[in-house]
């Protein structure tokens, strides 16, 4: 799991700053858009890195670029979105070398089918060969494609690609393998109904490959384990695990007592793969979902936090985001105590800066939702600018006045704010002040590290000409980055942490240490010149 840059919130992605609330600020969102940049780079092979990169970024801090990703993960997962090429029936004759292949049909328990996969058919940059196959109600189907040429993508579901494809089960051969085995068993709703199938093979590369088609007869699931609040317990997804979810991924079933009134924190964590948690419970005899999570808790861990509304057993299908992941994880089940009778931290006076560091946890504060909070009582100095920011980019932060025991807030992060909202700003008139760090979700919990500058205010500061005259890194914040910077040795293997740290500095306020970083990160990667070049963080 990833180690990041500087004190930061555990188990939280590290969320980049914009000054405009409706638009990306081209300077500090700008390491993640290279990263991402060109879109066509993300495909199956690195789906895994492009759905981290979308954990690091916040749509309300950088909407555009959030909107970008998220558009690349649909067009990869789900319905791509380029014209659509002719539909064709078997009737229309066999592939040719300027047009889409005819759809042909796969048999279950036959020969396997051999063919190419070619430049004339494609979605993005994915070649794609499909097959119509039916199949009965509860059935089960095992696809198997060989290939010497490329690494395979398995698809099933209904419709036909390129528009139409709606996708219900998927999986993709690990990295330099060429085969690739999908097990899909369809929905049995006691008709006995025969219902047409789609079958996609993929890749981003053309070449020979066969496919064929087996019954499949899944292993009876294991029954529900159990697991009590105040437990933390051990887990595996693997080929004996059960399936269900959006896109058939493998699940464990836990059940667990929860009493009505009374909120639950659910966590899943995995170093292996990305998480993905539901909680709900039977009714009538059917599962009755009630909240779900994917990237909630640390990184691609999940987190849910409910109110049971009545007594008696629940039901959390642990699960992964995708039907090719597999591997350990654990899981607990807590009865969080709202606390709310905690004694503000007072910060002391220094020269003209303080660094405030701490930990949000479940001795914390909390709201009625339980997101974690720590007050700091602030006497600033009347006619004085200043200016507070939470450097791990994981922790909100709000500026108010204390009145009958709840804050009047002057200052927090709303859509329409034009600030980030890790960071306040404010000319002081009086004191004190309450200097709220808040988590970013509910029920996260770490460390977070409050830099508080102090200077004239704005009308008493230098002409802009003067202050151009000598760019000097801001004395606190920078050197606090600095000493992130000059505190590692940085080579390919780190480079993303490096691409973290330089997203949170800001080259007008510190713009030596941002040149010696970019400095660094070209040392790096030299080539291709495209900054692009730099990585996407990864977990």
């Amino acid at each position: 799991m990833r180690t990041r840059i500087g004190l930061m919130l555990t188990g939280s992605a590290l969320l980049l700053m914009s000054s405009n609330a409706s638009a990306d600020h081209p300077g500090i969102c700008g390491a993640a858009r290279r990263a991402f940049e060109p879109a066509d780079q993300w495909t199956r092979a690195n789906f895994r890195e492009l759905r981290e990169l979308e954990a690091d970024v916040d749509p309300q801090v950088c909407p555009d670029l959030a909107g970008r990703i998220s558009d690349r993960i649909n067009q990869i997962v789900e319905r791509p979105p380029p014209p659509p090429p002719p539909r064709l029936d078997p009737s229309d004759g066999p592939r040719t070398a300027a047009g889409p292949a005819a759809v042909r049909r796969l048999y279950i328990n036959e020969e396997p089918v051999r063919d190419v996969l070619r430049d004339n058919q494609m979605v993005s940059d994915l070649r794609y060969d499909q097959y119509h196959v039916r199949l009965r109600e509860g059935d089960g189907v095992r696809v198997v494609v060989q290939s010497q040429a490329f690494q395979p993508i398995i698809a099933i579901g209904n419709g036909l690609l390129p528009n139409e494809f709606s996708q219900l089960a998927f999986v993709e051969a690990q990295t330099g393998e060429t085969n690739a085995t999908l097990e899909y068993v369809a929905p049995n709703n006691g008709g006995g109904t025969v219902s047409e199938y789609v079958v996609v093979v993929a890749a981003t590369a053309a070449g020979d490959y066969s496919v064929e088609l087996s019954q499949f007869t899944p292993p009876p699931p294991p029954p529900p384990r159990t697991i009590q609040i105040g437990q933390t317990q051990s887990g595996e997804l693997n080929e004996r695990s059960a399936r269900g979810g959006d896109y058939d991924q493998p699940l464990d079933i836990w059940r667990f007592q929860a009493t009505a009134g009374q909120p639950v924190r659910i966590f899943m964590g995995s170093e292996e793969f990305d998480t993905y948690l539901i909680v709900g419970r039977e009714v009538d005899g059917a599962f009755s979902e009630i909240q779900r999570n994917d990237d909630g808790g640390r990184n691609l861990d999940s987190l849910i936090i409910f109110t049971p509304d009545q007594s008696g057993e629940y039901q959390i299908r642990a699960m992964a985001f995708s039907g090719a992941e597999r591997g350990p994880y654990t899981l607990s089940v807590e009865a969080p105590v709202r606390v709310t009778d905690v004694e503000p931290r007072r910060i002391s006076n220094n020269t003209n800066a303080w660094v405030v560091e701490g930990e949000i946890g479940p001795d914390s504060a909390s709201d009625e939702n339980f997101n974690y909070y720590v007050d700091h009582v602030f006497r600033a100095r009347r006619g004085r600018h200043y200016v507070v920011t939470e450097t791990s980019g994981s922790a909100i932060v709000e500026l108010g006045r204390m009145r009958d025991g709840e804050l009047q807030r002057i200052d927090f992060f709303t859509e329409e704010t034009v600030r980030p909202y890790n960071a306040v700003e404010f000319d002081s008139d009086r004191g004190p002040y309450i200097l709220r760090v808040r988590s970013a979700s509910p029920g996260l919990t770490g460390a977070y590290s409050l830099v508080i500058t102090e200077r004239e205010r704005e009308e008493s500061a230098p002409a802009p000409e003067e202050a151009a005259a000598a760019p000097a890194d801001d004395a606190v914040l920078c050197r606090y980055l600095r000493s992130q910077f000059e505190s590692s040795t940085w080579t390919t293997d780190n480079a993303s942490e490096l691409n973290d740290l330089r997203s949170v500095v800001d080259p007008q306020q510190c713009p030596l240490l941002a040149e010696e970083i970019s400095v660094r990160v070209t040392q790096l990667y030299p080539e291709p010149a495209d900054p692009a070049a730099s990585p996407p963080s990864s977990r």
